[in-house]
């Protein structure tokens, strides 16, 4: 992935964040068709709610997050999103599967979008 900055020893990914605002393109000049978006961190895995969402707000990083409020449409929006993410070269930490939770369909459709994909890091967090 590049920049990423880790710390064995304490843990910490503080300076990720940091290290991946630098990334912003100031500038886009005029004329251009379609604008470049800044570089940005994304993180997927399984157990949004006690392991992707308290691992992002660590390191300062996006995740998934349904529009829809109809369930029926999540999977499919995911699948979109993911695709955009990696059509775009945005950095993603995969920090797995829970291990706990036996059917993942949206951690399933993410790994296999993002296999083989430079810009993907993955993370041990349990």
């Amino acid at each position: 992935m590049g920049n990423l900055i880790y710390d064995a020893a304490t843990g910490n990914w503080g300076d990720f964040a940091a290290d991946a605002a630098s990334a912003v393109i100031p500038y886009v000049p005029a004329g251009l068709s379609k604008a470049r978006k800044a570089k940005q961190c994304y993180v997927i895995g399984g157990n949004m709610q006690d392991r992707v969402i308290p691992f992002a707000d660590k390191i300062g990083a996006k995740y998934f997050k349904p529009r829809s409020k109809n369930p029926a449409n999540w999977l499919h929006n995911n699948k979109q999103w993911a695709r955009k993410i990696k059509r775009e070269g945005h950095d993603v930490i995969d920090i797995g599967p829970d291990p706990a939770v036996p059917n993942r369909p949206y951690y399933n459709a993410e790994d296999k979008i993002f296999a083989g994909y430079k810009g993907r890091t993955r993370v041990n967090v349990d």
